[in-house]
């Protein structure tokens, strides 16, 4: 079947950052049209580069999708994900490995309602922001990522995306991550990625056995998109795990983004 490439590009947002020297880690893709009760493909521009995640929300009214599927550099394809997109609900598919070179994504899907609707998608392009640069695809994409070329430096491109936890609402859960095999950190910050959250303290281990428990925005709520950054303690860059205790505010779960400055 022959795909009617219909991408609306959005313009890159800012997103307002507690830590304006970190930068925001989803960048917007573009903008998806769905046709009311009618499946029917839509394609993607091709990806200038690898990604770590992908972020697909509804808009406008929920959509129905029979497959969101990537195909990547390799040929190789995949569906990442089949059902219903609730609207203003944001759906995220991590991408490990080697399915992180996205080449393009097919949208097979349909809205609810008369009027249609839209699927946004954003990608959370992290540590591959020198690929997209470097790459064939540069020329077509730098017209829209133009905040990379104010607000990436050689400070900021030392921000690595960790990993991910995810917690519930209503009661403080403790969740624990060791993403950190290999790897130095001056700095560590938190990202919540699809809602709020409130957090209590930080508790870290290092290398060396001692613990340090630090405060995380004060016990203040961490606002979606927002990045809140916390300092290690003397010379201890060695860490080993983190435990963050927090709940969901206001939704059935937030996931937050754990990220480290080398």
């Amino acid at each position: 079947m022959t795909a009617s490439r219909i991408f609306a590009l959005a313009a890159i947002l800012s997103a307002t950052a507690a830590v304006p020297a970190l930068a925001a880690p989803w960048e917007s893709i573009g903008t998806i049209s769905v046709d009311y009760n009618l499946d029917r493909d839509r394609v993607s521009p091709d990806f200038g580069g690898p990604v770590e995640s992908l972020r697909f929300t509804a808009r406008g009214g929920d959509v129905q999708c029979r497959y969101i599927r990537a195909t990547f550099g390799n040929g190789a394809t995949q569906d990442l994900f089949s059902g219903r997109l609730r609207q203003g609900m944001a759906q995220n598919v991590d991408l490990p490995g080697n399915a992180r070179n996205v080449a393009r994504l097919d949208f097979m899907c349909h809205a609810f309602q008369r009027s249609g609707g839209r699927i946004e998608v954003q990608a959370d392009i992290g540590q591959y922001q020198n690929a997209w640069r470097n790459g064939p695809r540069w020329s077509y994409w730098s017209r829209f990522f133009t905040d990379w070329n104010r607000a990436w430096d050689n400070a900021t491109s030392y921000w690595v995306r960790l990993g991910t936890m995810t917690f519930t609402p209503r009661y403080p859960k403790d969740n624990a991550f060791g993403g950190f095999a290999g790897r130095s950190v001056t700095q560590l910050a938190f990202r919540p990625l699809d809602g709020s959250a409130i957090c209590s303290n930080a508790n870290i281990r290092f290398g060396n056995g001692s613990l340090a428990k630090i405060p995380v925005n004060g016990g203040r709520p961490l606002m979606e998109g927002q990045t809140y950054r916390i300092d290690l303690p003397g010379n201890q860059r060695n860490v080993v795990n983190v435990v963050l205790r927090c709940y969901a505010l206001g939704q059935r779960s937030v996931t937050i983004s754990v990220l480290g400055n080398k």
